[in-house]
């Protein structure tokens, strides 16, 4: 993951943030899975567009550090992960981290 401007939102990605996205809409990189607490984050695409993802279990209500580094929400909405996803590793983490 690389750090990113806090400047206004690009245009490309305006219409992200009106928009309804579910999971399919995006272009998913297996190879960039990063699990931080109860979060896992991965790099993807929309329309070409490349974005950070991260899949919660309890949403941004959790509290995140502003310390070092952060990412700013363009959204945020709840799907489904889709059973043809390789997404053990994350299968694994929801089940340990439920409460």
């Amino acid at each position: 993951l690389s750090q990113v401007d806090h400047t206004p939102l690009s245009l490309h990605l305006r219409p992200l943030s009106t928009s309804n996205p579910r999971f399919n809409d995006f272009h998913i990189d297996l190879e960039t899975i990063r699990t931080i607490g109860k979060r896992v984050f991965f790099s993807a695409s929309w329309n070409e567009h490349q974005v950070t993802i991260c899949l919660s279990s309890d949403g941004l209500s959790s509290p995140v550090s502003h310390k070092e580094f952060s990412l700013t929400p363009i959204l945020e909405f709840v799907d489904k992960i889709p059973t043809e996803m390789p997404f053990t590793r994350f299968t694994t983490i929801t089940t340990n981290n439920k409460d």
